[in-house]
């Protein structure tokens, strides 16, 4: 990578090598004095060896540790192995994996002299830190980690930093050390895991040191060392109960001969054999095979509460708590969760800020980093979205008023477009204050162009309704029968031209008639047609009431994104045909999400009518039985709901009768059957837009759940306004 330089400068020694680095060199000086001295990769230089996958014992976790913590060895090797094998618990791994995407997510800044540089910061934005955070986070849990500066871009990039422009070589990749072949303790890493202590390389001796970040105490193996023989147990308490279930669970079969006949014998085994997996045996005369069989029906709890204990306890290794994973967190514990979360979450911050300081920036530094002087550090200023901070500064306007100075600077509005300027007495002019936030920012594109009021430049408004529909629904799932609205291109036109109402009447038949449709084949009735004067039909009239309003909230949503394409990245105004082509895909793809919705609203209008039908069986039938597809689709979360049993009339029916999330197949039977109890239950997290029984509410789509009706206060007001006149309709 450094073939660049024609001129080889003369070796120098490490001490002045590292004094140069931190003193601040132009870039070309200290990257040939890093080339002049040579860098042994252990990217390049490392041989991998694949072990046997196996489930590991707690021997070999406590021979691991002696073999880590003997200073005649230092072999971590045998110890990691049984850590990775804990890492194939999908709980553990999901909460730490909490930990990390936050430690990920969170905010940062680079500062010099208190002041905030945002051309540094961009240095900082690429995927090669967002790794570099994930491999310091898990030295959280594997203990020292080694990491090593590997790749960098084969062009320079321009920088702005300190209102400079500089050239630099960016770093492309930082790898983490395979953790096998690293002992921290005597500073080495190994091209083979067995070899010995003499035969490793120093990553601390100049140059390699400008490559190599140690990240942790040389001696810490993380909390895995304390985790692992609980997901260990936790394996173990699998495997035993599978085994409990293959002898146990299934009936055993035998067959008792009238005399010993080979041939015969031989021809039983085979049909035997052929009947299932269940367990058989021929018996000759005589004979006799006695079962002790478990006198309890519910041994199984045995099983499930050792495997529930041991989650628990690796959420409070991880988390320091158990509430904010899969268990349901309640309004009196809410509070001290969340503040022990944001506790754990400030702590990974401090260790990230640490690190960078002390150990990343000095060897950015040396590849030449214009960051001299810089200090990395959280950003604990609070992000409202813009939304809330609308509602926030609605509620300041009904008691104060609000110079049009901040609704400038908060929502980088030009001021010119937030009112006029009156005379005062003595002939200065001022400002009106502004008493409305609302109409000012959604006012901002009519002024500028006479299009759509609603139509706001994308850098004024929130994100697009689309890219939050993609993360909320598996558009996977969409089918091809939905139908094609026939007025796509005359409205397009009428958007463009300004002409366009907040919500087009001839999208909004398109799309509830879509849900109409496959809602009345649930149900088995013509919502359109029930007569909604009779009692018995209420529930019936707030399913197409539900229908009617989401179909007017989903018009609207997209009628706005359709309206904000008039608008580039930078607010100017984009040709026609750039709009068309953009709208066209947008449509198309509010037209999968309606895919979606179709399936739900049948799914829905299914799951109502079974509900009415078990009311009226609850004599002979007192208790329902949740049951899943039972195949290897079914998602976690719906197979710990497998099996339970509550009464028709019990309160967790309210939240999980199905569908418990898109594209749910899980289903409710009336039974007989013992209760279970409560005690015994874990109630996972479900999506708030599926917490909720339709056959009790009537409602498929829920108001205060789905991202659709996420508008402002006047927004709703207008979508009911106009569901309402369709209703009278």
């Amino acid at each position: 990578m450094w073939d660049i330089f024609k001129k080889k400068p003369k070796a120098i020694g490490d001490n002045e090598l590292m004094q140069l680095a931190f003193d601040r060199l132009d870039t070309t000086s200290l990257q040939m004095l890093a080339a002049a001295k040579g860098h042994k990769s252990a990217s390049e230089g490392i041989v991998p060896y694949f072990h046997s996958e196996r489930a590991a014992s707690l021997l070999e976790w406590s021979q691991g540790i002696e073999f880590a913590k003997n200073p005649h060895m230092y072999n971590r090797k045998q110890l990691y192995r049984t850590y990775d094998n804990a890492y194939r618990d999908l709980h553990l791994t999901g909460i730490i994996g909490t930990r990390i995407t936050s430690l990920q997510n969170s905010k940062f800044k680079v500062t010099r002299e208190l002041r905030q540089d945002t051309g540094a910061e961009d240095l900082f934005k690429n995927m090669w830190f967002r790794g570099y955070i994930r491999d310091m986070a898990m030295s959280i849990f594997d203990g020292y980690t080694l990491a090593e500066i590997t790749e960098f871009n084969d062009q320079l990039t321009t920088v702005s930093i300190g209102n400079k422009n500089l050239q630099i070589r960016e770093i492309s990749e930082i790898s983490r050390v395979n953790k096998s072949h690293v002992r921290p303790e005597l500073n080495k890493w190994f091209a083979y895991d067995y070899d010995t202590a003499s035969a490793g390389f120093d990553y601390t001796a100049a140059p390699d040191n400008l490559y190599y970040i140690g990240i942790g105490e040389r001696k810490d193996l993380g909390l895995m060392e304390r985790i692992t023989p609980i997901a260990l147990a936790k394996r173990y308490a699998q495997a035993t109960w599978g085994s409990f279930n293959d002898k146990l669970a299934v009936p055993f079969r035998t067959v008792t001969m009238n005399g010993q006949d080979v041939k015969r014998e031989r021809k039983l085994a085979e049909i035997l054999d052929k009947m299932g997996a269940a367990g058989w045996g021929i018996l000759h005369p005589g004979e006799e095979l006695k079962f002790i069989e478990v006198s309890k029906s519910d041994v199984h709890k045995c099983f499930a509460e050792l495997m529930a204990y041991c989650d628990s306890q690796m959420s409070i290794s991880v988390l320091h708590q158990t509430g904010t994973t899969n268990e349901k967190s309640y309004a009196g514990s809410a509070a001290v969760h969340q503040s022990v979360a944001e506790e754990v979450h400030a702590a990974d911050r401090a260790f990230l800020e640490y690190n960078v300081n002390t150990q990343l920036m000095p060897r950015l530094l040396a590849h030449g980093y214009p960051l001299h002087g810089f200090k990395f550090e959280r950003d604990d200023k609070t992000q409202i979205p813009l939304l809330d901070q609308i509602k926030i500064d609605d509620t300041l306007m009904r008691h104060y008023h609000v110079s049009p100075e901040y609704v400038a600077n908060k929502y980088d509005v030009p001021i010119e477009f937030i009112t006029e300027k009156s005379s005062t007495g003595g002939g200065e002019a001022v400002l009106k204050p502004v008493n409305n936030i609302t109409d000012v920012v959604e006012q901002v594109a009519a002024k500028k162009t006479g299009k759509m009021y609603y139509a706001m430049p994308a850098m004024y408004s929130q994100k697009p309704m689309s890219a939050i529909m993609r993360t909320e629904y598996p558009v996977t799932m969409a089918s091809d029968n939905t139908p094609e609205f026939k007025g796509l291109g005359g409205l397009i036109q009428k958007i463009f031209d300004g002409k366009a109402q907040k919500i087009d009447p001839d999208l909004w038949q398109y799309i509830n008639d879509a849900l109409i449709e496959v809602a009345n084949e649930g149900v088995g009735v013509d919502l359109l047609s029930v007569d909604y004067t009779k009692p018995d039909n209420q529930l019936l009239q707030f399913m197409r009431d539900n229908i009617f309003l989401f179909s007017s909230a989903k018009t609207w949503q997209q009628m706005r994104e359709m309206s904000q394409l008039l608008y580039d990245e930078n607010g100017q105004v984009r040709s026609e045909s750039e709009f068309k082509r953009l709208a066209k895909g947008t449509h198309n793809m509010y037209v999968q999400y309606l895919s979606v919705e179709r399936n739900t609203a049948l799914a829905s209008g299914q799951m109502f009518q079974m509900w009415q039908d078990f009311a009226a069986n609850t004599d002979a039938y007192p208790n329902l039985r949740y049951e899943t597809a039972g195949d290897k689709r079914v998602r976690p979360s719906h197979q710990e709901l497998e099996g339970i049993v509550l009464p028709f009339n019990d309160s967790f029916w309210d939240t999980y009768w199905p569908q418990n999330d898109w594209g749910c197949r899980c289903r409710v039977t009336q039974t007989r059957d013992k209760a279970t109890d409560k005690a015994t239950i874990v109630q996972p997290t479900i999506s708030p837009i599926f917490a909720n029984n339709v056959g009790k509410s009537g409602i498929i789509f829920k108001e205060d759940a789905h991202p659709y009706f996420d508008v402002t206060r006047s927004q709703m007001n207008d979508i009911k306004a106009f569901t309402n006149d369709k209703l009278k309709i």
